[in-house]
């Protein structure tokens, strides 16, 4: 990246407005309860989009990839900007460590909603932390006790692409921390987190939901493949 993360972003917020459709922002942000504003870029347009930029300027890396992603979570930074922050956040993440789970730790509670959390922790921390498990004490198990639900909601999902490799007994811990709760989205996350597991161990999850009192919505979205 030849040019300066303020630079790189404006040029991206250009591109991405230059491409935008107002009809699509409308629905976007009609979809999102009206919580964002957006330029109006569906995701397979954003992605040409981001390509031409990064021929152009570059991919971001180490410090500049952290700067370019916070001011992509400015607060009056349309959508568009945070979701191309997946792809730059995915490039190389094999060589991500513990300085890009901070920077997620940073992201989660900026301009957030479902939509940012949920690329955020499985696709970024938890492919990071898949690698690095000796990170997950100083992370989610740190989000699930967390005054911000979205940092629960955030520990609820890292292991969603884990498959087999689930670690079950702090799935199930994570679930139940949440159960007295009164909130729909870490409800929602922990039937959702459920479900993925028990595609790889049916048996595992059916014991666990029959053990102890879960929030109905858990229980429905948990059980859908037993």
């Amino acid at each position: 990246m030849q040019v300066s993360a303020a630079t790189y972003v404006r040029a991206l917020a250009e591109a991405l407005a230059h491409a935008g459709r107002q009809d699509n922002a409308v629905a976007m942000s009609a979809y999102m309860k009206g919580h964002f504003r957006f330029f109006g870029v569906k995701s397979p347009e954003r992605k040409q989009v981001l390509k031409i930029h990064t021929d152009k300027y570059g991919w971001p890396e180490a410090e500049a990839l952290k700067s370019v992603c916070r001011l992509c979570f400015a607060e009056d930074a349309p959508r568009e900007l945070q979701y191309c922050t997946q792809a730059l956040l995915e490039r190389k993440i094999s060589l991500h460590g513990a300085d890009i789970l901070e920077l997620v730790e940073e992201l989660i509670p900026l301009h957030t909603w479902w939509d940012s959390v949920d690329f955020l922790s499985p696709a970024i921390a938890g492919r990071i932390l898949k690698r690095h498990p000796e990170l997950i004490s100083r992370f989610p198990d740190n989000w699930i006790g967390h005054s911000n639900f979205w940092f629960q909601r955030a520990a609820l999902l890292f292991q969603l692409k884990w498959k087999a490799d689930t670690d079950a007994e702090r799935l199930f811990t994570y679930v139940r921390a949440v159960a007295g709760t009164r909130e729909f989205f870490l409800h929602k996350a922990s039937g959702w987190a459920l479900r993925q597991y028990a595609k790889f161990e049916p048996e595992k999850v059916r014991a666990f939901i029959g053990q102890q009192p879960l929030p109905s919505l858990t229980v429905r979205e948990g059980s859908k493949y037993l």
